[in-house]
């Protein structure tokens, strides 16, 4: 374990003797079709010319006939003649058509036993590390058990919201393995707030109010709320920019009391 792997690099190679076997035997099966082409070729060649001597003969006998210069049964024999030679021609073609069929599946077979065993021989799909192993040389590989835990170089962290998963590319770091915990910080934008310090709100069930300096006296003001972030608070409405507001608070400070403002 904690070995670096490349893309491609061989990890791991499975005993393959049975398949080597079996890609043997398609193999010969495959080269046994095509060795009978050659014999299928000229029993279709042969026929053919037969049938052509066949076509040529029945002419001439139909002519012959047709003048009464052969008798009844010397037609029909050349007729015979020539139906027995079109089909030895349509078996002959049959044959072929059928080894070709016979050739096709033989590949096919070919390509699923190197197919399956290419499966034999287990390479790094990517660049990694090595992180676990879950074999030894001799155990059964068994389908669908791992045999080899490898993590990809560079991490990712997810974090989920309600809406959207998102995944930021982690820059490399030592002690960073998969599973660990992570929090993730977006920043969303920012806006202009008029804002006040929380503890100068006054809360009487549900209406929030300040203390403003008007004139020399203290004058409630009932103001909207909007978010909190720390000690401030944001003000929708009720107050306007560039008020004062009397924080903190004095102890029985009432409506219309007289306030002095400092600077």
């Amino acid at each position: 374990m904690g070995d670096r792997v490349r893309p491609g690099e061989l990890l791991v190679v499975l005993d393959a003797r049975d398949l080597d076997a079996s890609s043997s035997r398609s193999a010969s099966a495959r080269e046994e079709v095509r060795a009978a082409f050659p014999e299928a070729d000229s029993g279709v060649a042969a026929a053919r010319a037969n049938l052509d001597l066949g076509q040529a003969t029945f002419r001439r006998m139909s002519e012959l006939y047709g003048k009464k210069s052969i008798s009844d049964q010397e037609f029909e024999e050349a007729s015979a003649r020539l139906k027995t030679a079109q089909a030895a021609y349509e078996m002959a073609r049959a044959k072929r058509v059928q080894l070709d069929a016979k050739l096709a599946q033989a590949e096919q077979e070919v390509r699923a036993t190197e197919v399956t065993r290419s499966y034999a021989e287990i390479q790094a799909p990517f660049a990694g590390i090595v992180t676990a192993k879950s074999v030894d040389p001799g155990n059964l590989a068994v389908p669908g058990a791992p045999l080899l835990t490898i993590e990809r170089d560079g991490y990712r962290l997810e974090a989920a919201s309600r809406s959207y998963t998102v995944k930021i590319d982690l820059p490399a770091a030592s002690g960073v393995r998969s599973g660990l915990f992570g929090r993730a910080a977006f920043q969303l934008g920012s806006r202009a707030v008029l804002a006040i310090p929380a503890g100068a709100v006054s809360e009487r069930g549900q209406l929030q109010s300040v203390f403003v300096a008007d004139s020399g006296a203290a004058r409630t003001r009932l103001i909207t709320l909007g978010e909190r972030v720390k000690d401030q608070v944001e003000v929708l409405s009720g107050l306007s920019t560039g008020e004062r507001i009397i924080f903190p608070v004095p102890q029985g400070l009432s409506d219309a009391d007289r306030v002095e403002v400092r600077p």
